[in-house]
């Protein structure tokens, strides 16, 4: 007979897969709450997203809290933008199935241990104006005075020139910076992979959709990612310009975590909604995702003890 504990053993982490749908949150206006052509548009990418041809067992949305609450129509509750996000996509794929949707801290800039290197609203504030006036032409305008195709554009230009910036920047603290960034989104993987190697269900397909910032995901990326190039060389990391640039709203992709029929971790796959996207097959690197994790808990232990200010 078999043995009680390989049963057991078998019935869990089992040719199992878990996406992680990484994505923006939609568009917003200048108090921090979504607009509702921003809620709009997520819904958009999610029925026209190749996961809502999928099947899953279970659909949990999670993000990032960050910024203002607001009241979900219809719903007796309060989320804050990436949150909100991550609830609106994963309810188009899912619809009543779609598993309450949860907080993760980890996803929150607000969070991060380390100073950012400049004032991230200011300058995205200074880069909004600068389009208004030199691109609009518009001199006694404001951002709530805008059309939204207009609203539109300002933030996308703003965004675009405000990663750019914290991309660019070669300072010590803009390099740690960009590292605990990272950081927090491989605490969050770990985590997840060893959920699915150890805790859930073998022979499951879930879908998690998790919402957070442009300015935490490029970081992410650009120290991660394992690619070829056009001469077929395998690179280790990307800059903002090999990734393609920074994500819109609502933009997203997907880290794939799955198990095979030994219950082991396979090369963990990263496919984009944007398929143009560094091109072809896209990995994680691993080695990566623990050299940052240990950064990030490092830093986030020493402030938890007092040590670090």
């Amino acid at each position: 007979m078999e043995n009680i504990e390989n049963k057991i053993e078998k019935e869990k982490g089992v040719n199992v897969q878990l996406v992680l749908h990484i994505l923006r949150h939609g568009d917003r206006n200048l108090d921090g709450t979504l607009e509702e052509y921003g809620r709009d548009r997520t819904k958009e990418k999610a029925k026209k997203s190749h996961l809502a041809g999928e099947r899953f067992d279970a659909v949990k949305s999670f993000g990032s809290t960050a910024g203002p609450k607001t009241t979900i129509e219809g719903e007796d509750m309060e989320m804050q933008r990436s949150l909100e996000t991550a609830y609106i996509f994963g309810r188009e794929i899912a619809g009543d199935e779609l598993y309450k949707t949860r907080p993760r801290d980890v996803l929150n800039y607000e969070t991060m241990v380390l100073e950012m290197p400049f004032d991230y609203l200011e300058i995205h504030e200074d880069f909004a104006n600068e389009y208004i006036r030199d691109v609009l032409k518009y001199e006694n305008k404001s951002f709530d005075d805008l059309s939204d195709d207009e609203k539109k554009k300002v933030s996308e230009y703003a965004d675009a020139k405000s990663v750019e910036h914290l991309m660019n920047l070669s300072t010590e603290n803009a390099t740690d910076t960009r590292k605990e960034i990272a950081g927090s989104f491989a605490v969050l993987i770990k985590r997840y992979a060893r959920m699915v190697q150890e805790k859930l269900r073998s022979n499951q397909k879930l879908l998690f959709p998790l919402g957070s910032h442009t300015g935490m995901i490029e970081p992410f990326l650009a120290e991660t990612v394992v690619w070829k190039d056009k001469d077929g060389n395998e690179m280790h990391g990307a800059t903002l310009e090999e990734i393609g640039g920074n994500f819109k709203p609502s933009e997203g992709f997907d880290i794939i975590l799955k198990t095979d029929q030994n219950g082991e971790l396979e090369q963990v796959r990263i496919r984009f909604d944007d398929q143009t996207r560094l091109g072809g097959e896209v990995y994680l690197d691993m080695r990566k995702i623990d050299e940052f994790a240990e950064f990030y808990n490092e830093l986030h232990d020493e402030e938890n003890d007092g040590s670090v200010s």
